[in-house]
């Protein structure tokens, strides 16, 4: 019966060193661990700078060799939807495609550009600025220096205009 009072004064006198034990093994990663984390996204972040950085990617490395067939029956089935919700509107674009390859003639028309059909980069410039266009409500001609900028994915001149 001596035996349990004497633990239990033991553990009485021993639970302080015990709960400091724990404070010192907590203290640490209560302070290094956000540490860390923040360490973590600031190289994350540098290594983003980085590839940013990098040389940009060749624009003929993106080009592509288009499916003439392919193309056709694409428009096609485009026409065929179309004449679903609008029978006019996929008649007059059955005319308009039978007038010759509507991809080669918006090639020509872009070629002053500098932007070519068969590249996506230059697909994706394309989508840009004509839905930028589509928010204003204008059909204006778009500036080559702008779409020098797009294709670069640099700031364009006409971001400032832009009401968020």
């Amino acid at each position: 019966m001596t035996v349990k009072p004497i633990l239990l004064a033991c553990l009485v006198a021993l639970a302080p060193v015990a709960a400091q034990a724990q404070y010192q093994m907590l203290s640490p990663m209560l302070y290094y661990g956000p540490v860390k984390s923040y360490q973590d996204h600031a190289n994350a972040q540098e290594a983003g700078r980085e590839r940013r950085a990098a040389a940009p990617v060749e624009a003929g490395s993106l080009t592509y060799r288009p499916d003439l067939e392919r193309r056709r029956a694409n428009l096609a089935q485009f026409v065929a939807k179309s004449r679903k919700a609008d029978p006019a509107a996929a008649a007059s674009l059955e005319a308009l495609f039978a007038q010759g390859d509507i991809i080669e003639m918006t090639g020509q028309a872009l070629s002053p550009y500098g932007l070519r059909v068969d590249n996506p980069a230059d697909a994706y410039t394309i989508w840009w600025t004509t839905a930028w266009q589509a928010t204003r409500g204008s059909n204006d001609d778009v500036s080559p220096a702008t779409v020098k900028a797009v294709r670069a994915r640099r700031p364009r001149p006409w971001a400032a205009r832009l009401s968020w």
